[in-house]
């Protein structure tokens, strides 16, 4: 099985979760004893394995085939089975189960209703069912968390109320990860005792439980839940783990202040680049500042130039339009003296023809005269064509 978390494997994931699922397993020992029992979910079969030490008949089910293939590889015990099959449809009769333990299996289970029927109608009039599931608010809420194999997490009166709803008897523990102190005794000791330090937390949010643990039956339990279970690693598994880290930790932070030299060099090297370009943008600045201030001056030169060239042009045309208005008007006085004159030799020649042919001569005249005076124009106007 590849280890994602969800499934506890022995040897992986570290001594956090082994504490947390092993010492589950150990608490259910007490009611397994010499007991017909079923591990529901019971996944890599560790748990089971551990219960059929004690127990007399263990049945371990789950529902996937290559998980039920490698436990039964790994786990091997004249009294224990592997089954395949569905939680919610349990192939045994009603009241043949001792001892019913599902472990962190409630909040993968989507019809949770049916799975506790069936749990319920397996047990026997005497049975003893242990559940445990997680603390929502303590291990989705408060570190906003998400496990996306969850299918329905349970604050702590929705797990007490669902589980009453098919069991007289309901007693509830919470689990947790907590440090402590051990003093064992060299020569063989007589009895052993546990102290409970409730005042020794700084941070009253880590007295919430990551877990909770349900002890639930029909009749009332003959093996009562204990006060306090501890579960003690005596090679101080997780403290190596722990000091492993911070080991891991050093050297990483070790390694991210070389890193962080060294990016101060390239960072102080870069400043520097930075630096150097905006003294070349400042002086490429300042020099393109004096090219727009010349082009500004030269358009400004242009500019007074084309003013002085209109006004000059302008004084030509009046000059012009003045020369015309006066050689348009002697041009219409020599048309009324010749017309004065055409009148006059209406009455002097009697012959029309002749007459006619002075006149279109003295057209012709004022036609050059006309034509002329226009090329005079278009002359100083500078319109004639080179």
């Amino acid at each position: 099985m590849n280890f994602t978390g969800e499934r506890f494997i022995p040897g992986e994931g570290g001594c956090q979760i082994a504490y947390e699922h092993l010492h589950r397993y150990y608490f259910a020992l007490r009611w397994a004893k010499n007991n017909e029992v079923l591990d529901l979910a019971c996944g890599n079969g560790y748990g089971a394995a551990l219960l059929a030490r004690h127990a007399r008949r263990v049945w371990a089910l789950d529902l996937d085939d290559d998980t039920i293939q490698g436990a039964c590889k790994n786990w091997q015990r004249d009294n224990l089975t592997f089954l395949r099959g569905n939680a919610t449809q349990l192939p045994f009769r009603s009241g043949s189960i001792d001892v019913v333990v599902t472990m962190e299996a409630l909040e993968h289970i989507k019809d949770q209703e049916e799975l506790l029927r069936e749990i319920s109608r397996v047990s026997s009039a005497n049975g003893v069912v242990l559940i445990s599931t997680p603390n929502k608010a303590a291990y989705s809420d408060a570190r906003q968390y998400v496990n996306p194999f969850h299918t329905r997490e349970l604050y702590p009166d929705e797990f007490v109320s669902l589980l009453k709803q098919h069991f007289r008897f309901v007693e509830i523990a919470g689990q947790q990860i907590r440090a402590g102190s051990l003093i064992s005794s060299i020569s063989c000791g007589s009895s052993s005792e546990v102290f409970l330090e409730k005042t020794a937390a700084s941070n009253a949010e880590m007295t919430e439980p990551m877990y909770y643990l349900a002890v639930c039956s029909m009749s009332k339990l003959s093996e009562q839940m204990p006060s306090h279970s501890a579960f003690l690693d005596s090679t101080d598994g997780l403290i190596f783990e722990w000091k492993q880290e911070v080991i891991k930790l050093n050297e990483e932070i070790g390694r991210l202040g070389l890193w962080a030299k060294d990016l101060e060099a390239v960072i102080s090297e870069r400043d520097q680049v930075i630096r150097d370009l905006q003294a070349r943008m400042d002086e490429e600045r300042a020099r393109m500042d004096e090219e727009i201030h010349q082009r500004d001056r030269t358009i400004q030169d242009l500019q007074d130039q084309l003013v002085q060239e209109v006004v000059s042009r302008d004084q030509a045309i009046r000059s012009l339009q003045q020369e015309m208005r006066t050689e348009i008007a002697d041009r219409d006085q020599r048309i009324i003296d010749l017309l004065d004159l055409l009148h006059q030799k209406e009455k002097e020649f009697d012959d029309r023809g002749k007459w006619a042919l002075a006149l279109q001569a003295e057209v012709e005249h004022l036609n050059r005269i006309r034509r002329a005076l226009l090329y005079r124009i278009l002359s100083r106007l500078g319109l004639l064509p080179k």
